[in-house]
């Protein structure tokens, strides 16, 4: 309601404050979650080692603002082929965006904290969503190579659901569609060398399948 064409010059400021303040709200709350599933999983895999949680901070203030600073670019600029409305449209969808991701990412890198932090954790897994990217489906079929933030970021992007699965064992066993994917990326990369041609192929394969 904030975003109007009377206004939106006057507003822009309290309306980006407003969306840091949501996304700290929430990015605490994913942080929080994150933390009861990390113990869950811990419990479920029989660690019963004590361990003191870490808590990762919510992103600042200013890195949301910079970002949403981007999202409202042009939006004072209505013209007769797009409408103020229009243009607030298509800024809500990429604040919404962002701000998506921020709060993930939080509740992700909470993860990542605790498995650097616990010497009882091993490493991680990817764990893709529904309509995941081809990339991340690539970096899910790696499976739990993966020990900290230092080794390999999460390389999440706006609208990534994929989520951080730590590991207790020498043992992991990927859900059943990131099994498929890795028997599908080995059938279409057999023989292919280079990492940007066997990219190609895993898309080129997955576009072939929707």
């Amino acid at each position: 309601p904030m975003l109007k064409p009377s206004t939106v010059i006057t507003t822009a400021d309290h309306y980006k404050a407003g969306v840091a303040a949501l996304v700290d709200q929430y990015s605490l709350a994913a942080a929080s979650l994150s933390a009861d599933y990390y113990d869950a999983l811990r419990s479920q895999a029989g660690v019963t080692a004590p361990f003191h949680m870490p808590m990762v901070d919510p992103p600042p203030d200013g890195q949301v603002v910079h970002y949403v600073d981007w999202a409202t670019t042009g939006l004072d600029r209505a013209t007769t082929t797009k409408t103020f409305d229009e243009l607030a449209g298509m800024v809500q969808s990429k604040v919404e965006a962002v701000s998506q991701k921020f709060v993930a990412d939080t509740g992700r890198n909470e993860i990542i904290a605790a498995i650097e932090a616990d010497t009882q954790a091993r490493r991680w897994a990817r764990v893709t969503r529904p309509n995941a990217c081809y990339f991340c489906r690539m970096l899910a079929t790696r499976g739990a190579v993966y020990r900290s933030e230092a080794t390999a970021e999460f390389k999440a992007h706006t609208n990534c659901h994929c989520v951080v699965e730590p590991v207790f064992s020498m043992h992991y066993e990927p859900p059943a569609h990131t099994r498929a994917d890795q028997s599908l990326w080995y059938e279409v990369t057999s023989g292919i060398h280079g990492s940007k041609a066997k990219m190609l192929a895993w898309r080129h394969a997955l576009e072939a399948q929707n």
